[in-house]
């Protein structure tokens, strides 16, 4: 059976509603009022972005994983792949040092 268009488009509609909300979520906990906060990867005070650890793209089981996704500015979160080392650093210290490895099962169930 044949997914109308329609119905496609709502999910895709939904979806990214939910993205939008959930990442707003997460520059806030993670910012100031205005967005602004310390970069999980680098440290220094930016616009945040919601930044994913294991990208969305790759496992959708951790796409909206509170642990998984946290303030990171454009650059780390876009351009400098050397960022993953400071990011793991500091997940260890936000989240405990088994982080990394609880990611890892989730993403493998998922």
């Amino acid at each position: 059976m044949k997914r109308s268009p329609l119905r496609k488009k709502r999910k895709e509609n939904f979806r990214a509603k939910a993205v939008e909300a959930f990442n707003k979520y997460i520059r806030k906990r993670d910012g100031d009022e205005n967005g602004m906060g310390n970069c999980i990867s680098c440290g220094k005070w930016k616009l945040l972005q919601a930044g994913h650890f294991v990208a969305a793209s790759v496992s959708l089981a951790l796409r909206f994983n509170e642990s998984n996704v946290n303030g990171q500015c454009g650059a780390c979160n876009c351009w400098e792949d050397k960022s993953i080392h400071g990011y793991a650093i500091a997940m260890r210290k936000k989240y405990g040092p088994n982080i990394l490895e609880e990611l890892a099962e989730i993403r493998k169930q998922g």
